[in-house]
């Protein structure tokens, strides 16, 4: 489970933020996260609480925008957002295709006092 990594890179960027804008205490953090990123949005849930103790952000409320998979056809230029893995654009078949969304892993925003 690489999700208590991550959890733990969000911490440390975090408290960093709030050491620089000396704040103190971090109520919520939003945070983007790709379909296609390999991160377990459940997973990332389950661990975040145990992350955050005796951080700065021990009880911060944790909310995960999950953002599909969005392709752009380099062909016909069209975009698709297919349901399943598929690196084919939906509208000419083509293979010659771009990832436009559905790698962040970042955050977005955060609430901290």
């Amino acid at each position: 489970m690489h999700e208590l990594s991550i959890a733990r890179s969000v911490i440390d960027s975090v408290e960093k933020i709030c050491q620089d804008d000396h704040l103190s205490k971090v109520k919520e953090v939003t945070l983007e996260i790709g379909s296609m990123s390999g991160v377990s949005k459940s997973a990332l849930l389950f661990c975040w609480p145990l992350a955050t103790k005796q951080t700065l952000l021990e009880d911060c409320h944790l909310v995960v925008n999950e953002i599909p998979l969005t392709l752009e056809c380099l062909a016909c230029n069209k975009q698709s957002s297919p349901d399943v893995f598929v690196m084919y654009c939906e509208h000419c078949g083509s293979s010659n295709v771009r990832m436009q969304r559905g790698n962040e892993l970042k955050i977005k925003n955060m609430e901290a006092y």
